[in-house]
């Protein structure tokens, strides 16, 4: 057993599928780690048969001010975190907008990482959702891409970019990524090949 299983029992599985009814998830962070970063923002779209019908997007104050390069990459400045509400109020609303949908993102795993350990900070049940990465499922099935960052897959299908990293934008490109993949001729073959 790893040791991401023996911290995280209850984390859901990663999955390789084929499904149009998801909530695409991103979240905006102080930086990498779960031990020492902060979530200043949560974004996420419901999708019903492919197509949007609910969004969440929420700021969140982490307690702390956040460094000039995160708030260059991500437009989020201290000024609009003043007065947001901090995780442990976020996370029971976002975890019912989450509710037990299957969750999609792009390089997800590590966002999945960061609400299930805040979960267990907060005393919430943690999440438990199974999830698809994009960044994954576009290694199957865009091998001759030079990396496989959500930019340079975005540009490989043709979808629009984007201008900062905010993150309900970035769950909504994910998505597009995704929902653009599974048309394509040979997902089935590329989502069983080397499980």
């Amino acid at each position: 057993m790893s040791a991401s299983e023996n911290t995280r029992p209850e984390k859901g599985k990663s999955l390789l599928c084929a499904t149009r009814d998801f909530v695409a998830v991103d979240l905006e962070t102080t930086g990498l780690s779960t031990e020492y970063d902060d979530i200043i923002e949560i974004g996420a779209v419901r999708y019903r048969d492919g197509t949007p019908v609910a969004t969440y997007a929420q700021l969140v104050n982490p307690g702390h001010d956040v460094d000039d390069f995160i708030t260059e990459l991500t437009g989020i400045t201290n000024e609009m975190l003043e007065g947001q509400p901090p995780i442990g109020d976020v996370l029971p609303g976002f975890m019912d907008f989450l509710a037990d949908d299957i969750v999609i993102g792009h390089n997800v795993n590590c966002d999945i990482n960061f609400l299930y350990d805040n979960c267990q900070n907060c005393g919430i049940k943690p999440i438990s959702n199974d999830f698809i990465d994009t960044l994954r499922v576009s290694r199957r099935m865009l091998p001759d891409l030079e990396n496989h960052k959500m930019d340079t897959v975005a540009e490989a299908l043709q979808l629009p970019g984007r201008d900062l990293h905010r993150a309900a934008g970035d769950a909504v490109i994910a998505a597009k990524i995704y929902l653009e993949l599974l048309q394509r001729p040979g997902f089935e073959a590329a989502m069983e090949s080397n499980r």
